[in-house]
């Protein structure tokens, strides 16, 4: 296993000592999620770029619909959905 060695701010490892934390446990979740997060981001790129080929680039009209949609799911007021 590979070893590195980091320097946090007093006040981040006073906090994460105070809360019993493992920085090592929290820096190998943190990676493994960054990682995750970057692979997933690649095959968003590669899924746009393979649609974009199949059915070609979206109309201003199209753009100006999923843009209406997306601020509509964004300023929806979460406090009234069901559980």
């Amino acid at each position: 296993m590979g070893r590195i060695e980091i320097e946090l701010p007093d006040e981040l490892h006073n906090a994460l000592k105070e809360l019993d934390i493992s920085t090592s446990e929290l820096l190998t979740d943190a990676a493994r999620a960054e990682i995750r997060r970057r692979a997933l981001l690649d095959e968003t790129d590669r899924y746009l770029e393979e649609i974009t080929q199949k059915v070609g680039d979206p109309t201003p009209e199209g753009l100006a619909r999923a843009q209406a949609l997306a601020l509509r799911i964004l300023n929806r007021d979460t406090d009234k959905l069901p559980l």
